[in-house]
C-alpha cells in the first residue's frame, strides 16, 4: 500500500504594518521533514531553556544573543538546506488601496496580499497545513476564508485540496512562527531604512546576508534565490519566479 504524501507546513507572519514598507511572509517546511526540524529545534530549546519567545522586536541594544544567530545557522545550514524555506511579500504602502481605512478593509487587505504570496509560492500539486500568527481580526472565519479561495485558484495532491486547514495559532510555543516574526522584521527594518540604529539587530541582519552569500535584505530575489525569497508587490505585474 502506496504511503500519503504527508502534506507540507507554512508559518506565517508579518512586520512593519505602519511603515512604507509592511512585509507579510512566512517559513515553508516539506511536510517530510517537520518531525526531524521540530526535533532539532526542541534541542536547540534544551540547549537555551532561558531563551523566551524569540522576536524580531526582542533583538535590542548593542549585543545580539548567540542564540539568535544559532537559529539562523539551523535554517542555512546544510542538514535542512532544502527542506525549510522562507518567502515574503514587500506591499509599498501607497500601492494598498486599504492602507489608512478601517480596520475591517485593511483585514481585507492584509489577508488579499496573504493569499498572492500563497496562491504563487505554495508548493506545486501538494497539501498543506497554513499556520498564521494569531491576531484580532474583524473579518468573519478570515481563515477560512482564505483557505478557501486558495482552494478555488490552486490544486493539491490526487484529490486532496491545496490547503487541508488555515488557522490562528499563538507564536508563543512555536519555534518557526517565531522564526518567521525574526525574518519578516529583519526585512521589513531593510526595507524601511532601518528605523532602528540597534547594533543587535544590524549583527543579526548581516548574519542572514552574509548566510545568503551577500544578498542584501533590501534586494527583491531572483527566480535562483528559492531558500529565501523576498517579492516586492507590484499591481499589474504576475509573479513568475
Amino acid at each position: 500500500m502506496t504511503e500519503p504524501i504527508p502534506a507540507h507546513h507554512v508559518y506565517l507572519d508579518e512586520a512593519y504594518l505602519q511603515n512604507e514598507y509592511r512585509v507579510q511572509g512566512g517559513i515553508w517546511v516539506h511536510g517530510a521533514s517537520i518531525r526531524p526540524i521540530k526535533r532539532e529545534l526542541a534541542a536547540f530549546r534544551a540547549r537555551h531553556p532561558w531563551l523566551k519567545e524569540m522576536k524580531w522586536t526582542n533583538i535590542t541594544g548593542s549585543f545580539v544573543s548567540p542564540a539568535y544567530l544559532e537559529v539562523l545557522d539551523i535554517f542555512f545550514g546544510k542538514q535542512f538546506a532544502d527542506d525549510i524555506l522562507f518567502n515574503c511579500i514587500v506591499v509599498k504602502a501607497d500601492i494598498d488601496p486599504t492602507y489608512g481605512f478601517s480596520s475591517a478593509a485593511r483585514d481585507l487587505g492584509f489577508h488579499k496580499a496573504y493569499w498572492t504570496l500563497l496562491r504563487h509560492r505554495l508548493f506545486e500539486g501538494a497539501s498543506h497545513h497554513v499556520m498564521l500568527d494569531r491576531k484580532a481580526c474583524k473579518t468573519m472565519n478570515p481563515e477560512a476564508t482564505l483557505r478557501d479561495a486558495l482552494n478555488r485558484q490552486i490544486s493539491g495532491y490526487g484529490t486532496a485540496p491545496a490547503v487541508l486547514s488555515c488557522k490562528s495559532v499563538s507564536s508563543v510555543s512555536d519555534d518557526l512562527l517565531q522564526l518567521a516574526d525574526l525574518f519578516c522584521g529583519a526585512v521589513g527594518w531593510a526595507w524601511n531604512n532601518r528605523p532602528s540604529k540597534s547594533e543587535a539587530k544590524q549583527t543579526f541582519a548581516q548574519h542572514i546576508v552574509t548566510s545568503r552569500s551577500g544578498r542584501r535584505l533590501e534586494w527583491q530575489s531572483s527566480k535562483s534565490d528559492w531558500k529565501f525569497n523576498v517579492w516586492l508587490y507590484q499591481p499589474g505585474k504576475r509573479r513568475t519566479s
